[in-house]
């Protein structure tokens, strides 16, 4: 995470040279909203099955 934060970091000082800083803020926001719904689609995808499908998961759980 820290490493893809500083890639970032880096990214947006060689984008802020070409960009206006207004322009700059809402493009960081747009990445980030992406980067964010990524992220929480991936985790729903990594848990989602295993808790709601899995049958000793309900089972163990409600017995």
């Amino acid at each position: 995470m820290l490493a893809a934060f500083l890639t970032f970091e880096i990214f947006f000082d060689i984008i802020a040279r070409f960009y206006d800083k207004y322009e700059l803020a809402i493009f960081w926001f747009l990445c980030m909203n992406l980067i964010n719904k990524c992220a929480i689609l991936l985790v729903i995808n990594l848990n989602f099955p295993s808790y709601l499908f899995d049958n000793s998961f309900i089972i163990t759980h409600h017995s």
